[in-house]
């Protein structure tokens, strides 16, 4: 692969956290400081609120002010969603429809103080924006935002939330009594780049919807690569997994994703590249979309060292990519497949 054409940084929060791509590759991640492992359950998008009042859904039918904070409850059933009380944060699309100002809004845990980094900049007359990203909730399970500049219309949909990491249940009473299954405690998350490579690249599109993610055509080998640094808590030769969802307006179709290629660095050593596509990372495989377009989807697949008699280690770059084998006969959706979200994570 050459140099990149296009990268932007995914960022981590605490010990666990999942990477979502917004418009453009952008993302804001919050949380609170003490922030501890947690699980991540993708959900079908919901709106928390929408302040148009041709589209209200919420109790807000009014633009957002100058220099206002708007409050806003997550757990429990609030415009069209209904998240569980032990949520601890949640990943979102944030959209600004229609600007007529320019400004920015933050977006935070309601008991938090202000960040100093938006979540999404509205430019005046610069048409419809959205953002991905994550937030973790208040102790009471609320966000809050600031917005710079006003009259702004605005709308929240929730992709997905995060629940406290805890231990399996316990095995059955007695000396020898089984030991309970292990829970999800023991996943740790990476944060995550992620960069478009010539020839025959991804590309990073913005907006809402179908048109918001790392964007991969049919008839072509199209890939993109992703890199992360193996945390000093990683035990050594631990299998990595990673898990991304995809969504496409094509229907009742497959989309054939492969590996492409690995490559890790360690400081002090020779550099470590795989020999073929197969060394270090299989195959994602044939993802099957519906017959309902945009739904999101999700595949998994697993990364280790491309060298079996080095296995990787704390502090090692790993970098991977991953394409979409557009000329397959079983890749047969003839639209184009979007990468919305890439999960790092091992044991």
């Amino acid at each position: 692969m050459g140099s990149s054409l296009v990268r932007s940084r995914w960022a981590a929060i605490g010990a666990a956290v999942a990477v979502t791509l917004g418009a453009g590759g952008g993302l804001v991640l919050y949380a609170h400081a003490d922030s501890a492992a947690s699980s991540f359950v993708s959900i079908t998008p919901c709106r928390l609120f929408d302040t148009r009042p041709m589209f209200l859904v919420g109790d807000r039918s009014t633009p957002l002010g100058s220099s206002e904070t708007f409050n806003r409850q997550v757990r429990g059933t609030n415009g069209a969603c209904t998240i569980p009380a032990a949520a601890t944060g949640i990943s979102y699309n944030l959209t600004v429809a229609d600007p007529t100002v320019s400004g920015f809004i933050k977006l935070y845990p309601s008991d938090a103080p202000v960040p100093n980094a938006s979540a999404i900049n509205p430019v005046a007359n610069g048409g419809t924006k959205a953002n991905s990203g994550i937030v973790g909730l208040s102790a009471t399970g609320g966000i809050s935002f600031f917005n710079q500049t006003g009259p702004i219309d605005a709308l929240l949909d929730i992709t997905g939330y995060f629940l406290p990491a805890s231990a399996g249940p316990a095995g059955p009473a007695g000396p020898a009594g089984p030991a309970g299954p292990a829970g999800p405690a023991n996943n740790k998350f990476i944060s995550l780049d992620i960069f478009a490579t010539p020839p025959d690249t991804a590309t990073f599109t913005g907006g809402f919807g179908f048109n918001a993610g790392l964007s991969f055509t049919h008839g072509a080998s199209q890939a993109g690569s992703f890199h992360f640094v193996l945390p000093p808590d990683y035990t050594a030769g631990t299998t990595i997994v990673a898990t991304f969802t995809w969504h496409t307006a094509a229907v009742s179709c497959g989309v054939d994703w492969r590996a492409n290629y690995v490559s890790v660095s360690r400081a002090g050593a020779v550099h470590i590249a795989g020999g073929s596509a197969t060394t270090g990372m299989s195959d994602p495989g044939l993802g099957l979309n519906g017959a309902t377009l945009n739904l999101v989807q999700t595949a998994t697949f697993n990364l280790t060292s491309p060298v079996v008699a080095n296995p990787l280690s704390p502090g090692d770059s790993y970098t991977f990519g991953l394409f979409r084998d557009g000329t397959a006969g079983a890749d047969t959706c003839t639209g184009a497949a979007l990468i919305d979200s890439m999960v790092i994570r091992y044991q």
